[in-house]
């Protein structure tokens, strides 16, 4: 898809830099991914609850007849 944005010079430098990306077009592309790849980091974070599960699970696994 072709868009126009503006988009700040410096900023897409550093992003080509560390990225190792060679044109603009990779280097969007490649922080968009990274964006999308944190946004989804951090919804399995919220789904995991704020720690470690306790309890036991050999109570759990009987069964109660």
């Amino acid at each position: 898809m072709r868009t126009n944005v503006e988009i700040d010079d410096e900023l897409l430098s550093q992003v080509m830099a560390f990225s190792g990306t060679k044109t603009k077009k990779e280097a969007i592309n490649e922080a968009l991914k990274y964006y999308l790849y944190r946004i989804a980091l951090q919804k399995l974070d919220e789904i995991r609850g704020p720690g470690a599960w306790e309890g036991n699970l050999e109570e759990m696994r009987t069964v109660v007849r």
